[in-house]
């Protein structure tokens, strides 16, 4: 079951294409997984799969995973996308790999979720510039490293107590 929640927020993100459905939908089914438009999805050529997204959202709701989804798809990639960042944000805190790939990492999912129709918090914009800015610091040398991956550090926190 976690496959398939991982496909629909994937789905909502738009990392997921129509003919990659039949595929995850045939994974799902040898997972043990079961319904009736799952097995239809799986059918499906991945030359013909116009009716695919359909077919997937129906197999969705057959096995209940739509019912913990109570707004629209721009509002789950948007929650998706938060997510994602935030999850970036404690591998930063304990330096986790280089800082700025974190960072870098963070700002392009916050400016993809800028670029979503779902109303979300401006100051969330702000905090992709403040990332993005750090990450060309520490690349281009403006500041010391040390000084950029405390301040990278710091909006890592506001992140995560969403104090945006």
């Amino acid at each position: 079951m976690k496959d398939l929640d991982d496909a629909r927020d994937r789905y909502a993100v738009g990392e997921v294409t129509s003919e990659d459905l039949p595929m995850i939908a045939a994974s799902a089914l040898g997972r043990g997984l079961d319904s009736p438009t799952l097995l239809e999805l799986a059918c499906l050529h991945r030359s013909d799969c116009r009716d695919a997204p359909s077919l997937f959202l129906a197999a969705l709701d057959e096995l209940g995973l739509l019912e913990d989804i109570d707004t629209d798809w721009d509002s789950r990639a948007a929650t998706v996308l938060l997510r994602r960042a935030e999850n970036h944000a404690p591998d930063l805190l304990v330096d986790d790999g280089t800082p700025a790939a974190r960072s870098a990492e963070i700002a392009a999912l916050l400016h993809r979720l800028a670029h979503t129709e779902a109303p979300l918090n401006s100051d969330l914009f702000e905090l992709a510039a403040y990332f993005e800015v750090l990450t060309v610091d520490w690349y281009e040398g403006y500041r010391e490293r040390a000084v950029v991956a405390e301040q990278m550090r710091l909006n890592a926190r506001r992140l995560l107590h969403h104090r945006y």
